[in-house]
């Protein structure tokens, strides 16, 4: 019975042994030809320098990359495993089912590069009926059309800390989708993510999900944030909570079953173009900020809401309209309680009536023309090189019914720039009481840089034989302006000097 009992006990502790040595990861590195195979959940297959790959791979555990070269594989590479590059080589994948890289498994760069394609334009799909992840930590991954979430019920995600991932730099129709038909994650906290247009939940019943926390995301063409115009359209939802992200034109919620929303509270959304917010589905745009480091947006052409829109510019945030050139219009009523900066040149015309707290300022060479019921109550800033009866060369601002000149139903008044110390000040300050009383500055006021109390305006006559002081103008003025304020102080002063009584009467 004892030796029974010793047998029954040898034969289990071999079992379990037997069992150990199958369940231990291996790893095997090649130096040389490879034939191919499974890599069985678990295991690990090096490829050296040297090595190189002589049939179809399956990889349900880690296929390693880790060469300093260029290798082509031009067989088939599936599983549900992992996919490393871990040196400074390119891994090129060519063995691709109608030439398209479907990956339900974990591809990680972490150097070198990984090309879908012998140029790295072939479409990369990352989830296509199941689950996919793409890590890009320090390398670069070159595609065609990109896509996060292929199929129906498959989900797509991709994590960019640094390096590039890159759909076709430079070609006009390398697209990514962030939920095709499925679920897309993108998520980028350091690194560059370019491609052409970009679509965040494609069709009918796709999810697509950005988060933008630093890095860049460069769309070369068109934003899409929920659906895609004349089509149907699922839902798209971008948060920037820093770095930089950008487009030429974007649509949020762009057709009648899409539904966008961009939250931006940090970093910056810039577009060279028009952005449309809910002029087809359903859209939403909130900008705020807190602790110094609000969320800016920049619209370079307009701004345009639908009546599925919604509009939010809470405190913190700053909206820019245009960035720089001729362009840049608000097509849309706003409450603003952030801060709004036209920057453009040329003249305008803003219809748009602006409310609530928030402050307005214009910069640039621009003469904008205010035509909306505006009652906001936050300050209005100009640049220091502003005349603001509008006759000056530079930046000006003009008032019709409630506009932002003048305290009328809008604004507290206009607040000088910061730099306007000094002799621009004195001067300018000088050449208003002339103007006021020859009409040609009728309400405006200024506010005194650094405090909120409106600068008093001086009552009195003017004293006579201060003509010189009068006549005062900073440089950089043209010889027309010159002579219209010298005339203008001549006709006041002759107009004093006439009323004046004489002496010993």
């Amino acid at each position: 019975m004892t030796r029974q009992r010793l047998l029954l006990v040898a034969s289990l502790l071999a079992v379990a042994m037997g069992f150990h040595r199958t369940a231990r990861a291996a790893t095997t590195t090649y130096t040389g030809a490879w034939a191919g195979g499974t890599i069985a959940a678990g295991d690990t297959v090096v490829l050296d320098a040297g090595a190189s790959v002589g049939g179809p791979v399956q990889a349900d555990g880690v296929l390693q990359f880790n060469q300093t070269t260029a290798l082509t594989m031009s067989q088939s590479l599936t599983g549900t495993g992992r996919l490393a590059l871990t040196n400074t080589g390119t891994f090129i994948l060519t063995g691709l089912a109608s030439g398209t890289a479907r990956f339900d498994m974990t591809a990680a760069a972490a150097n070198g590069g990984l090309d879908i394609g012998a140029t790295g334009t072939n479409a990369l799909i990352v989830g296509a009926t199941g689950t996919g992840t793409l890590s890009v930590t320090g390398g670069t991954v070159r595609n065609g059309l990109g896509f996060l979430g292929f199929g129906a019920g498959s989900f797509g995600a991709a994590t960019v800390t640094g390096g590039t991932w890159a759909s076709a730099a430079g070609a006009a129709g390398r697209i990514l989708y962030l939920g095709y038909s499925g679920t897309g994650v993108l998520d980028v906290s350091g690194g560059l993510v370019t491609n052409a247009n970009g679509y965040l939940g494609f069709a009918s019943g796709a999810v697509g999900t950005a988060t933008v926390s630093g890095g860049s995301w460069t769309n070369r063409g068109t934003l899409y944030v929920g659906g895609a115009v004349g089509g149907s359209g699922g839902t798209g939802t971008l948060t920037i909570a820093g770095g930089n992200v950008s487009s030429v034109t974007a649509y949020v919620g762009s057709n009648a079953t899409a539904a966008g929303s961009v939250i931006v509270k940090g970093g910056t959304w810039t577009t060279s173009a028009n952005v449309n917010v809910g002029t087809s589905g359903t859209g939403t745009l909130a900008i705020s900020g807190s602790g110094g480091s609000g969320g800016v947006v920049v619209v370079g052409g307009t701004l345009a809401k639908g009546s599925g829109g919604t509009i939010t510019l809470a405190a913190g945030g700053t909206l820019h309209i245009g960035s720089g050139t001729t362009s840049g219009g608000l097509a849309t009523d706003l409450v603003n309680s952030g801060a709004i900066v036209f920057n453009r040149t040329g003249s305008g015309t803003v219809a748009a009536s602006i409310s609530g707290t928030g402050s307005l300022a214009v910069a640039g060479a621009a003469t904008l023309r205010f035509t909306g019921t505006s009652s906001y109550t936050g300050p209005t800033t100009l640049d220091a090189r502003v005349h603001r009866h509008g006759r000056h060369p530079q930046a000006a601002v003009h008032e019709e019914g409630a506009g932002v000149e003048g305290r009328g139903a809008g604004g507290r008044g206009l607040r000088q720039h910061p730099h306007s110390r000094g002799r621009h000040r004195r001067a300018h300050h000088r050449r208003r009481d002339v103007l006021e009383r020859v009409g040609l500055f009728r309400r405006a006021q200024l506010v005194r840089p650094g405090r909120g109390r409106p600068a008093a305006r001086r009552r009195k006559p003017l004293p006579l034989g201060h003509r010189r002081a009068l006549a005062h103008r900073p440089r950089g003025e043209s010889a027309g302006i010159r002579r219209r304020h010298d005339r203008v102080a001549d006709q006041l002063h002759g107009k004093l000097e006439r009323r004046a009584p004489e002496p010993g009467r």
